[in-house]
């Protein structure tokens, strides 16, 4: 059986992306936040590489840019495993349901809430905390950005 896939230039890593974040939207999991990091990280790369890209994106000062946009190194980071993480997933719970109970071990832990809102936190081997969705939201403007800084129609990559 061959598998072909098709990810062929910068405008399929970015619809993989997006699609990653949709994942994390619909669900948030170590394998998805990996997913997520790795593809937003290795664009860079593809910005290097893609020959559809202009010569001025793949200067040493753009790709040093990006590689220091602070979306984008978080998602280095976590993607080379640089930075230990942990995910803090906030489930709802009925509001008559214990609250003494609901944490567990391992490298995802759940708390039980009766708000009935679901969030999750990325907290980083330095203490640094923020929310999946603003790692997604964040990463996914670097990019946006950066596309639109340089001219890059985003007609051809949505």
């Amino acid at each position: 059986m061959i598998c072909t896939l098709k990810l062929a230039s910068i405008y399929d890593i970015y619809e993989k992306l997006q699609r990653d974040g949709a994942a994390l939207d619909d669900k948030v999991t170590v394998e998805r936040v990996f997913n997520f990091t790795v593809t937003a990280y290795s664009m860079i790369e593809w910005v290097q590489n893609d020959p559809s890209l202009p010569a001025m994106t793949k200067t040493h000062a753009i790709i040093n840019g990006l590689r220091n946009d602070h979306w984008l190194k978080i998602c280095g980071d976590l993607a080379t495993a640089r930075k230990y993480f942990k995910i803090n997933i906030n489930v709802p719970m009925p509001p008559s349901a214990p609250t003494n109970s609901g944490f567990y071990s391992g490298s995802i832990k759940a708390r039980k809430y009766g708000d009935g809102k679901v969030s999750s936190e990325i907290i980083l081997s330095n203490g640094t905390k923020f929310q999946c969705h603003d790692l997604v939201r964040g990463v996914l403007s670097s990019w946006k950005n950066f596309f639109s800084a340089h001219s890059i129609s985003m007609r051809a990559i949505l």
